[in-house]
């Protein structure tokens, strides 16, 4: 059998099959790209943050929204051997981010946080501090007086 036709290179056939976007650069990266925290949990505790900094005229929530915000590879991560050193007993402490339990911690602080690790959280409790939400902690101290932001 003979082919009375020349053959088509693919990269051809492709281009006539397809077509191509003007820029292909974005669309090969930004749609696969995640641009920040996809959590639904997550979403509403920002938008939550937002509403009462514009409220309360309290920076400190902007801020922590923000931080929220970024990816989770640059979101903070605190040890408690941090949150030890640069805190006095009795304050209240917000890590827009996790508690991990490295290091020990010698008095009573009250630590809100996106998240805990189990034994960070033990550790606290076991120093007589407490652990919180940023909700909580928002609806306890709306205007964001007398807090510490450890990042």
């Amino acid at each position: 059998m003979r082919r009375t036709e020349a053959p088509v290179p693919l990269v051809a056939a492709w281009v006539q099959t397809e077509r191509l976007p003007k820029n292909p650069i974005p669309r090969i990266f930004g749609d696969w790209m995640k641009r920040g925290p996809e959590s639904k949990r997550t979403l509403e505790l920002i938008n939550l943050l937002r509403k009462k900094a514009v409220e309360n005229d309290a920076a400190i929530w902007k801020k922590v929204a923000w931080r929220l915000g970024q990816s989770t590879r640059r979101g903070a991560e605190v040890n408690l051997y941090t949150i030890d050193r640069n805190s006095k007993d009795g304050e209240v402490i917000v890590v827009p981010g996790k508690v991990l339990s490295s290091g020990s911690i010698n008095h009573k602080v009250t630590v809100a946080a996106h998240s805990f690790s189990a034994a960070a959280a033990d550790k606290i409790r076991k120093a007589g501090g407490n652990c919180m939400r940023l909700d909580e902690v928002v609806e306890h101290n709306p205007k964001g007086s007398r807090i510490i932001l450890m990042e």
